[in-house]
């Protein structure tokens, strides 16, 4: 159901929400009513229960994994952060409090009753005129439900993720700092006396992502941002570490579904880009980064 310039969904299917990290180009509002699952933002790791409503940012990596064998059962919003401007009042600023950071807050039974049919109702709004105002009062009644939480900071991180383990932390790092650069297996291997077979399994094994996925999506993500700054194609190729304009648009369509230019023609004419569901997991061996 896309409702102006945010999408509301009810996932039920085992396999609706992906468990493979990922992201999107506009922020995201998960509310769960799964017990005993984890919810990996970036780095971080928060270990959540039914009640949990979790606010990720643009461009943020992201998953859930749930630990049991129950169906997903999970209220999805994906939204633009320029919504959130458009809707803020001098005394009352969404984008500050909601826009830019990643959050995860648990409800109370009460509080989580309420917000169950609140989405219901979200959902049940028939087309007809008014519709969109309906559902962005919905929208708003979310926001303000929660913020008292998150203005409180009653969040919990339970333990650190990816840059904390030994192993992981210095390739992670290499990565950041070489991402505008040719990066290759024999590369890695060689600065860190491993053989390529050890890197890459150890890498899948920590991470849920090969190397190549990981550093192209990183590669991605910055490639977003800098056609949301006006960068032509070609120079977005360039500086996002891709080795030719042709290799750049096989990527950035496998991860977005789209195309850079159409992309950007998209950005430049004001409309709504939610990134979906769907991220190219290539094998190492098959896609090597430094391609």
């Amino acid at each position: 159901m896309i409702t102006g310039s945010f999408q509301i969904q009810h996932l039920l299917h085992p396999y609706d929400y992906q468990k493979t990290p990922h992201f999107h180009d506009v922020n995201e509002l998960l509310f769960t009513l799964n017990d005993d699952a984890t919810m990996l933002i970036n780095q971080d790791a928060w270990s959540i229960q039914a009640g949990a409503i979790i606010f990720i940012s643009q461009g943020t990596l992201h998953a859930k994994f749930n630990h049991d064998t129950k169906p997903i059962n999970s209220y999805v919003i994906h939204y633009a952060p320029f919504l959130l401007r458009e809707l803020s009042t001098p005394s009352t600023d969404l984008y500050t409090l909601f826009g830019e950071q990643n959050a995860c807050l648990q409800l109370n039974n009460s509080m989580m009753q309420k917000m169950v049919l609140l989405f219901e109702k979200f959902l049940s709004f028939p087309s007809v005129f008014g519709n969109d105002l309906m559902n962005i009062n919905c929208f708003m009644e979310v926001l303000l439900m929660t913020a008292p939480i998150l203005q409180n900071g009653s969040q919990e991180r339970t333990y650190q993720f990816f840059r904390d383990d030994k192993w992981l932390s210095p390739i992670l790092s290499y990565i950041d700092n070489h991402l505008t650069e040719r990066i290759t297996l024999d590369d890695l291997a060689r600065e860190f006396y491993t053989s390529k077979y050890t890197l890459c399994h150890t890498f899948k094994r920590k991470t849920g992502l090969t190397l190549t996925t990981y550093i192209n999506m990183n590669r991605i993500k910055m490639a977003c941002l800098l056609l949301r700054q006006g960068v032509s194609v070609k120079e977005t190729a360039t500086r996002s570490g891709f080795s030719s304009v042709a290799h750049f648009i096989h990527t950035f369509t496998d991860f977005t579904d789209t195309t850079p230019g159409k992309y950007a023609q998209t950005l430049r004419n004001g409309q709504f880009v939610p990134i979906p569901h769907a991220i190219c997991q290539p094998s190492d061996y098959e896609d090597s980064p430094g391609k």
